[in-house]
């Protein structure tokens, strides 16, 4: 989604933003912090990327 206003007589305002999301298939065992022998294992990552610009220019 990308936004231009203007602000004022002689200034422009533009406002971007970006969502991702992707899942990566992925194999990992985390064992638990007790050293135990017990865990978890991992089968899918989940990454997310969140990003917001705003620009500021004389018109």
């Amino acid at each position: 989604m990308h936004v231009v206003l203007p602000l004022g007589r002689r200034l422009v305002v533009g406002i971007g933003s970006t969502v991702a999301r992707n899942r990566q298939p992925y194999q990992e065992f985390v064992p638990d912090f007790d050293f135990t022998g017990g865990g978890r294992t991992i089968t899918e990552y989940h990454n997310f990327l969140y990003s917001i610009q705003v620009v500021v220019a004389p018109d």
